[in-house]
Parts: structure tokens; sequence; C-alpha cells
């Protein structure tokens, strides 16, 4: 069995908490998108696991979800771990 490539499982991990903690906030893709000056469709890619942000971007996103950073990435330790080759 093969497994995804452990940047796709962290990537997952962090769409789905952004997802969940912006729905928990209240807030629409688009208001949260201009609280952490960024454009809505970007905000999308993320939360659909299509787009790769930046480390900026994430902590935007955290500020404003009034989070830290480290809780975009809860549960990316369950994931299978890097493989060296």
């Amino acid at each position: 069995m093969k497994h995804e490539p452990s940047f796709i499982a962290v990537r997952k991990i962090v769409a789905r908490n952004v997802r969940c903690l912006r729905e928990s906030a209240g807030y629409s893709q688009e208001t949260l998108a201009t609280m952490a000056c960024m454009n809505r469709g970007h905000l999308s890619e993320l939360e659909t696991c299509k787009g790769n942000p930046s480390i900026d971007k994430l902590v935007a996103i955290s500020d404003c979800l009034d989070v830290p950073i480290t809780r975009l990435f809860d549960g990316a330790d369950e994931r299978p771990p890097y493989q060296l080759k």
C-alpha cells in the first residue's frame, strides 16, 4: 500500500483546520480573506487543498482567527512519517 506524499497529507490537514476554524469563528471566506489581506480565491484554494500558502499567509490567517499557528497543523503528527530516500 502506497501512502500519499507527506506534504500532501499536511496540506490536507491545514486545509481542514483552516476551514473548521473559519466556520467556527463565523467568518465567510471573503471576510477572512479580507482580514488576512489575501484574495478569496487563494483562501478557497487553501481550503480545498489546491493551493500552497506561504508561511506569511498562514501567520496572517492564524492571527485573524486568534489561534496560535500551530493550531493550523493540529493532527499533522498523525500522518505517516517522511520517507528518506
